[in-house]
């Protein structure tokens, strides 16, 4: 701005101080707050001495129709269009023109400051954005490899439904023919060792029980005393308490019965249930008692069999 055009006078009365201070307050208030009708304006028809263009008449008057364009928070371009009027007591004192100064400095650097923060606020917005796509990223990866756990237990689930249970002892999922189980209880009742041992390594059901009285292969053996394949019976996982569909009787009780002492002993090491009880309540001790079987009576004692358990027969387990 030039600087006769803050003078101490009242009023400005020289032409180039009015308009060339109007010229440069519709410039600064035209580049800083730009409306539609400000972009393109040609002057022509007058320069000031120094230079400068000024506005014609209608181009004043068309800027004046367009004064409502401005922003109405700032009211500077009619400031800056009275220091043109003709008559000096209708132009802004010196005091006037300074304020107005003021306010477009005010305006500007409060426009620059609702820029500055509205340019953080979008830094902070971007930032928010990028983390929560990172967080979306995040849990994503974590579903994904959820997925592919709940799928490898689904796989791990099927996989397993279909194995075949699990054996208690060989004979739980032994399937075998009539046949076969009567040879091996055949075998196992004449004391064919040989027979057996082929049986066994065909997979026959090892606890058959082929006849009506539900003996196994290991009670007839025990039964007989036929040490050898009791042995074989026992090391592949035969059921050592199996009782007889009859009488509840046991491997057990046939061979106390029978004074079989070396299978009785086998049967004790192996695990046989000591005081099983048949059908009328006798235990393997308390049958040896009854046939005189002392040998047998001595090894159950001394491996816990009970001299206290009582047979519905109402006889002592053990004899003098």
């Amino acid at each position: 701005m030039p600087p006769e055009a803050l003078r101490a006078k009242p009023r400005y009365s020289d032409k180039l101080d009015t308009f060339s201070l109007g010229v440069v307050m519709v410039q600064i208030i035209t580049r800083c707050f730009p409306t539609p009708t400000d972009a393109e304006i040609v002057v022509e028809d007058e320069t000031t001495p120094t230079g400068e263009k000024i506005l014609p008449v209608p181009e004043l008057q068309r800027r004046q129709r367009d004064i409502g364009k401005v922003p109405p928070d700032h009211g500077l371009l009619p400031t800056a269009l009275h220091c043109l009027k003709d008559r000096p007591r209708e132009r802004p004192s010196a005091a006037q023109l300074c304020q107005s100064l003021g306010q477009l400095k005010t305006a500007e650097a409060y426009t620059a400051s609702q820029a500055e923060d509205q340019g953080r606020r979008l830094e902070a917005e971007i930032a928010r954005l990028q983390e929560q796509m990172k967080q979306l990223a995040t849990e994503k990866d974590r579903l994904a490899s959820q997925k592919q756990r709940e799928i490898a237990e689904l796989r791990s689930q099927l996989q397993t439904s279909h194995k075949p249970p699990v054996q208690q002892g060989r004979e739980a999922t032994t399937v075998s023919s009539p046949k076969d189980e009567k040879a091996l209880y055949g075998a196992a009742d004449r004391g064919d060792v040989s027979a057996v041992r082929r049986l066994l390594a065909s997979n026959v059901n090892i606890n058959c029980t082929p006849y009506p009285h539900g003996w196994t292969p290991l009670m007839t053996a025990s039964f007989g005393g036929h040490v050898e394949i009791v042995r074989l019976l026992v090391e592949a996982k035969a059921q050592l308490n199996i009782q007889g569909k009859e009488d509840g009787v046991t491997a057990l009780h046939l061979a106390a019965q029978e004074g079989k002492a070396d299978v009785v002993r086998l049967l004790t090491e192996a695990g046989a249930q000591l005081d099983i009880q048949k059908t009328e309540g006798a235990t393997p001790v308390f049958i040896a008692s009854q046939e005189g079987q002392s040998e047998v009576v001595n090894i159950l004692l001394r491996n816990g069999a009970g001299v206290d358990r009582a047979s519905n027969v109402s006889q002592s387990s053990v004899t003098a």
